[in-house]
């Protein structure tokens, strides 16, 4: 339960973070582009990792295969410290404008608000909640 809790924690993290990092890097208008190309490398991250498992799994044991986990953590940590601090605008990747708006006032960081001030996306939250509460007790019977 709380490997589970864990995975499911750092996961909602990952992704926010990594944006976060990719604006701090680029300008939002490069954003969507880099996005995609962050996904693209995503995926194909996943397919050669899949490949590696599987030569590892069937050269020495399907319980190798978890000694990957560290190995791979090690390398994306080293990735991730390879990024100078000085590259990063942390202001924009906190969505921190230094403009102000047009009550003239500086805009700042958006916050979790502004999550439930779309309609669309809170109904979209609500479908995915209720998609994961039906889905989570076939889990147990996946993994037998």
């Amino acid at each position: 339960m709380i490997a589970n809790s864990l995975v499911a924690i750092v996961g909602d993290v990952f992704g926010p973070a990594v944006a976060a990092v990719t604006l701090g890097l680029y300008a939002r208008k490069q954003l969507a582009r880099r996005i995609g190309r962050n996904s693209a490398f995503d995926h194909a991250g996943n397919v050669a990792i899949a490949i590696v498992a599987g030569a590892v799994g069937y050269a020495f044991s399907q319980r190798a295969v978890f000694l990957l986990v560290p190995i791979f953590a090690v390398l994306a940590g080293i990735a991730v410290l390879s990024i100078p601090a000085e590259a990063i605008d942390f202001d924009r990747a906190r969505d921190f404008d230094h403009e102000a708006d047009g009550t003239g006032h500086p805009v700042g960081p958006a916050g979790y608000g502004i999550l439930f001030e779309s309609r669309p996306l809170v109904i979209f939250g609500l479908c995915v909640m209720l998609f994961h509460f039906a889905n989570a007790p076939l889990l147990p019977l996946v993994g037998q």
